[in-house]
């Protein structure tokens, strides 16, 4: 499950229920960001001023199961710690939008961006790369 909080208030029990919370897309310096600090919950940033760039954040490793799923970014900067793009992570994105992948990344499910027409930005010869020749997506290098 995941959770994009705005500009509301958030009481102390909002996610208590939540079993399967995978992560929170809050504001840089917003309420909920400061909730997630405290309450230890996984969060990202987005930033207000720019919200067509997503910079995930460093410490992930992977993109789990529909986690950026129908987001509206038109880039996504993937960071080298992330080696794994599981099932739907980045399906049904806006048309042409850019995703910014490292050599770290070993292995994209076959459905990682369905219904997605996407534009790759990685390196020749790595693991991206391949991917998106098997797959039809456009590879700039």
């Amino acid at each position: 499950m995941y959770t994009r909080v705005h500009k509301r208030r958030i009481t102390y029990d909002a996610f208590e229920y939540c079993n399967n919370l995978k992560m929170i897309l809050c504001y840089s310096g917003s309420e909920a960001e400061s909730y997630c600090k405290l309450h230890a919950l996984p969060y990202m940033l987005v930033d207000a001023e720019n919200s067509s760039v997503m910079r995930l954040p460093s410490r992930l490793e992977q993109i789990s199961e529909e986690m950026m799923m129908g987001t509206r970014a038109q880039e996504y900067v993937v960071p080298a710690s992330v080696k794994r793009i599981e099932s739907r992570a980045f399906a049904a994105l806006k048309k042409g939008a850019i995703i910014r992948l490292t050599d770290n990344v070993v292995y994209i499910a076959d459905d990682a961006f369905e219904g997605s027409c996407v534009v790759f930005y990685c390196r020749p010869g790595s693991y991206a790369t391949a991917y998106a020749n098997k797959h039809g997506i456009q590879c700039v290098q």
